[in-house]
């Protein structure tokens, strides 16, 4: 497979995509290791709820720049999530899209920084957020 340096918002939708299909794959898994903010064995539950519309019903709606993309990722996740866990993808998925705007083609300084205030916007939408054990 070649090396990709930049993505379009296509691509940057088709690698969404893989993870996510990825995250239902292992849905029961992630119930079964939930332990933050409470064990209530739903995380995986509640972060397939959030994300399988962006599957769903975007999948033929998807932009070449990656801004308009990733505004419907965003979108689509805030106004799906449910539970903690599916807020605070929402929420990295939010930062994401504050990240992108204006961009029309990604490169990977932009993703890094992306990914960088994704991490900033879902900390800040936890009362009190706490790492997991190591």
């Amino acid at each position: 497979m070649p090396k990709l340096d930049k993505l379009n918002g296509q691509q940057l939708y088709a690698a969404i995509s893989v993870g996510i299909k990825n995250l239902v794959a292992h849905q029961k898994i992630l119930d079964e290791i939930n332990v933050f903010p409470v064990p209530d064995g739903d995380t995986g539950t509640n972060l397939a709820f959030t994300l399988i519309p962006i599957l769903t019903e975007h999948k033929n709606h998807v932009f070449e720049r990656v801004d308009e993309t990733m505004e419907i990722i965003a979108n689509t996740a805030l106004e799906s999530a449910r539970g903690n866990s599916g807020t605070i993808i929402a929420q990295f998925y939010y930062g994401l899209k504050k990240s992108f705007e204006g961009i029309d083609i990604l490169e990977i300084k932009n993703f890094a920084d992306g990914l960088q205030q994704g991490y900033e916007s879902a900390i800040a939408s936890l009362a009190n957020p706490e790492g997991g054990p190591l």
